[in-house]
Order: structure tokens, then C-alpha cells, then sequence
């Protein structure tokens, strides 16, 4: 991984190997991010999307191993107790240009990741209540 300070946080290429989440998440650490957005594009090896089903509380998960263009992928990087993570979202492209969507659980970069971090210099928190879907926390300050 390599990056480059800009004026409103950072540009970041992920490369080959590299898992987003993993990456995005211990560069927050290097960089001391409190949160903020992120956004990217690339080429992926594998990865696995899910979708949150509402009445169940629990997310519907799916694994992918084939290349995949990764179209656009937007999220949040905030502070889940000890941690610092990546909340994404992705959609992706296959060999057949057919599109898929949904919540990024992971994602293998294959030849490069290209992303954008707007730094929020606040701190993002997530509520440890509800494990499977711990949402924005905005009004612990």
C-alpha cells in the first residue's frame, strides 16, 4: 500500500493481495484517523457482499471467488470499541459485466485498489448494541 497526504485526508493504492478492510483499518491506525469517508475502485480476486435482512437482524452473506472489476465502493471509517474499521459498501462487476451489490464483507485486491479518505477529524463511534448491524453513533461527543 502506498499514499499521499492531500488537502482533505488521503489518496491510497492497495495492491495486489491486500485485503481492504484490513488495510484501510491499520492505515487509520498509522495515519491516527479518527474517521471519516472512504471511497475507491479496482480489481478484485475475491470477495463476499452481503445483503442485512431487517426482520431477521442478520446479514445474508455470499462469497465470490472470480475476478471482479470493483466498480465503486463507498463507506465509513470509524471506532467500534478498541477498533478502528471500514463499513463499505461495493458493487462489483464480473467477466460478463454482470453487476453485484450489497454490504463489502471482504475483498481481495488483484491488480490495484484505488481509494480516496476524506479525513472527518472527528471521531466516529459505533454502538456496541445490536453486534450484527452496530450503527453510527453520533450523539456520544
Amino acid at each position: 500500500m502506498e499514499y499521499l497526504k492531500t488537502a482533505f485526508g488521503y489518496q491510497v493504492r492497495l495492491e495486489t493481495g491486500e485485503e481492504i478492510h484490513k488495510t484501510l483499518s491499520e492505515l487509520m491506525d498509522v495515519l491516527n484517523l479518527q474517521g471519516g469517508i472512504a471511497m475507491g475502485i479496482g480489481a478484485l480476486s475475491s470477495y463476499s457482499l452481503g445483503y442485512y435482512d431487517i426482520h431477521k437482524k442478520e446479514y445474508i452473506r455470499k462469497d465470490y471467488n472470480e475476478e471482479a472489476e470493483l466498480v465503486s465502493c463507498i463507506g465509513n471509517l470509524a471506532h467500534k470499541g478498541d477498533s478502528k474499521i471500514a463499513h463499505l459498501h461495493a458493487t462489483v462487476s464480473n467477466v460478463n459485466m454482470e453487476t453485484r451489490g450489497g454490504h463489502l464483507f471482504e475483498g481481495i485486491i488483484s491488480a490495484t485498489g484505488e481509494f480516496s479518505l476524506i479525513d472527518s477529524k472527528v471521531m466516529f463511534k459505533r454502538l456496541d448494541g445490536d453486534a450484527a448491524l452496530p450503527l453510527l453513533n453520533l450523539t456520544d461527543k
